[in-house]
């Protein structure tokens, strides 16, 4: 059934490039047409609402995207025979004692984390072949993507202006 290796990648950043309906659209899309494309080896999920804040005021826009639209690709990745990639995030973890290993126990403390962790037990309970990864401190270069960390460095040294960082936090890209 597998006779060409294509990757299909969904979205990325949602929270500036597209809307959680378009989200919802697109992995019905994929679910309904995958039966007429049976020639992915691949799902590469990297769609999220990763704004931690919009998060708690938006819950049930957070659920929608970061877990209901996980299972209609788990769906697709069945009826097709992918396997799906899943971009995770470090936020499962309380962060009180970093760096983590994936066996260490999980802690959500917000609601970004607790969406990110159920779409990870979706993920493992789903029987499909499937790889979690759990990203930390991501950066990088794209057209409508939110400023990232790196971005706000250098335009706060370039610009002259103050630069406030926190200093309670430890990361290990």
């Amino acid at each position: 059934m597998l006779t060409n290796l294509t990757m299909l990648l969904l979205a990325a950043s949602v929270s500036n490039i597209i809307s959680s309906m378009q989200v919802r659209i697109l992995s019905w899309l994929f679910l309904i047409c995958g039966g007429l494309f049976p020639f992915y080896l691949f799902i590469v999920n990297t769609a999220a609402i990763t704004d931690v804040d919009l998060c708690e005021i938006e819950r049930d826009m957070c659920w929608r995207v970061n877990v209901l639209a996980v299972e209609n690709l788990i769906r697709a990745a069945k009826k097709v025979g992918a396997h799906l990639v899943h971009i995770s995030s470090d936020y499962v973890f309380d962060g009180l004692t970093p760096p983590y290993k994936e066996t260490d126990p999980v802690k959500p403390l917000g609601f970004y984390g607790k969406s990110k962790l159920a779409s990870e037990n979706i993920l493992r309970g789903c029987g499909a072949p499937h790889t979690i990864v759990r990203t930390q401190v991501l950066y990088g270069v794209a057209p409508q993507i939110r400023p990232n960390f790196v971005d706000f460095v250098v335009d706060r040294l370039t610009g002259g202006g103050e630069l406030k960082i926190v200093d309670d936090q430890t990361g290990n890209p």
